[in-house]
């Protein structure tokens, strides 16, 4: 990746929260790929997957449907190594870093902008 810090700060600051949210969740996944590689990656993205149809099923009603998954995301969770498991705690971690990040930025953009008009 060739993008200074100056070139990326200067791409988020004319996008949307949105357009924000995916420039970071890519560039934290380039560093990820790079640091746990690719196999881990896909196990992390499993658990995510796991995690938010969990999620989703218990928000539509579907209790069944949401305790199977949650039963296999801990299982999933179980099996990992300790190095494995702190690798996962970090990279979730990060991830919502970036994003609240992300948000209180545009939070912060908005409110000067709709209120002080800069």
């Amino acid at each position: 990746m060739t993008d200074t810090t100056d070139d990326i700060a200067e791409e988020i600051s004319f996008q949307s929260f949105e357009d924000d949210f995916k420039l970071l969740g890519n560039l934290l996944n380039n560093v990820l790929q790079r640091e746990v590689g690719a196999q881990f990656m896909a196990k992390i993205e499993r658990i995510r997957l796991l995690a938010l149809s969990a999620s989703n099923m218990r928000l539509s009603g579907i209790e069944n449907m949401a305790a199977l998954l949650e039963k296999q995301l801990a299982s999933e969770i179980s099996e990992m190594t300790l190095e494995e498991a702190l690798k996962l705690a970090r990279a979730f971690s990060h991830y919502l870093t970036l994003m609240g990040i992300a948000e209180t930025y545009h939070r912060k953009t908005f409110w000067n902008h709709c209120c002080f008009g800069y």
